[in-house]
């Protein structure tokens, strides 16, 4: 390619590039986004900056701008919501799920809301260890799925009720087993 011409739109220099004479390459970045055009037809020349290929560039070049932009969805460790864990004691309960990584996309700016679609395990229960995988997040944009791991913000613990409950369970369990037991041992002999 050789360099033809540079020009300036919202302070930011634009290189325009000759392929051939009817068609130029521009480029130009502004916020990490770089937008290259590529114009087909028409002339451009020194004496006409005004011409239908220059002025096309330019106008696709502030729709890009003024249309699209890089938006942060989600902080890195910023709360997506609040649960409760059943099983959990009392102080450790509530718990908090984080987003591990930020999501930054690339949006549409005439986008009201971005929905992200959300999974969360089916089943929470303690104990968990702070920073544990609960979910995950996902945002689709503009055919690009972009996502993020859902954490847990600190350690659950297990309630000692829940415990206790568990090896109640277990004895009862255990002593009936051993009636069980005993009666069929007690028949035999009977006959």
């Amino acid at each position: 390619l050789e360099f033809e011409q540079a020009a300036y739109l919202r302070d930011k220099k634009i290189a325009i590039e000759r392929v051939s004479e009817k068609q130029k390459v521009s480029n130009v970045s502004e916020n990490n986004i770089d937008v290259i055009i590529v114009t087909l037809g028409g002339g451009l020349t020194y004496e006409e900056p005004s011409n239908q290929q220059y002025t096309s560039t330019l106008e696709l070049i502030n729709y890009a701008f003024d249309n699209y932009s890089y938006k942060t969805l989600n902080k890195s460790n910023s709360i997506y919501k609040t649960i409760r864990v059943e099983n959990a004691t009392e102080e450790t309960k509530n718990l908090k799920i984080l987003v591990k990584s930020e999501i930054t996309a690339f949006v549409d700016n005439n986008t009201s809301e971005i929905t992200p679609k959300v999974e969360l395990k089916e089943k929470i229960l303690a104990p968990i260890k702070k920073g544990q995988i609960i979910g995950k997040i996902t945002y689709n944009i503009l055919d690009t799925e972009y996502s993020s791991n859902l954490i847990a913000e600190c350690d659950v613990e297990i309630s000692k009720s829940e415990i206790y409950t568990f090896w109640a369970c277990m004895s009862i369990l255990v002593i009936f087993l051993i009636i069980k037991i005993l009666l069929k041992k007690r028949k035999k002999k009977i006959y």
